[in-house]
């Protein structure tokens, strides 16, 4: 079941997942990801941490997945400051509109899955599970290393890369 993350009620919610129930949303843009990442991540023993990667995450399923601005575009973005120009550009265009990303949380034991998926293309997600030393100083290409070693478990992309599962385990240690 999607839900309107306006129209929510953390307690319910908590109820939901501990009864196995799925949660889902639908997001588009930028503004909305911090207030799910913060809501979605009150489940967790590390809620902070998991928020920062959840955001990391979401952020990329909107710009990469539903808007279609590339690393290389990113990168020049950032550099130059026009980045969230060019994301509420690209989100104003005809074909952009009604292009959504989703996020949901399910638990399965100890563990805590987010399942976040985008309506793009994918892309190879391999080289950015790590920090690179040579992508230090770039705009770019950091929160996908950020999400994987710091804010969760476990995270796993599926497919062709536009879908991501990351896991955090109830008695994680995650700080």
């Amino acid at each position: 079941m999607l839900h309107d993350v306006a129209d929510v009620d953390a307690a319910v919610l908590r109820q939901r997942l501990e009864h196995g129930e799925r949660i889902g949303f639908q997001f588009s843009n930028l503004h909305e990801i911090p207030r799910l990442a913060d809501l979605l991540s009150g489940f967790c023993p590390s809620p902070m941490t998991v928020s920062l990667g959840l955001l990391e995450l979401m952020v990329n399923a909107v710009e990469h997945g539903c808007l279609g601005i590339d690393h290389q575009e990113k990168l020049t973005l950032r550099r130059e400051g026009l980045w969230e120009e060019e994301v509420a550009r690209r989100a104003a265009l005809a074909e952009n509109r009604g292009r959504q990303a989703s996020v949901s949380l399910t638990r399965n034991g100890p563990w805590l899955t987010y399942a976040i998926a985008d309506p793009g293309e994918g892309f190879d997600w391999r080289p950015y599970l790590d920090f690179d030393p040579e992508r230090e100083e770039d705009y770019a290409g950091r929160g996908i290393a950020l999400a994987a070693r710091l804010a969760f478990d476990r995270v796993e992309f599926l497919g062709k890369g536009n879908v991501v599962l990351a896991s955090v385990g109830m008695l994680s240690s995650q700080s």
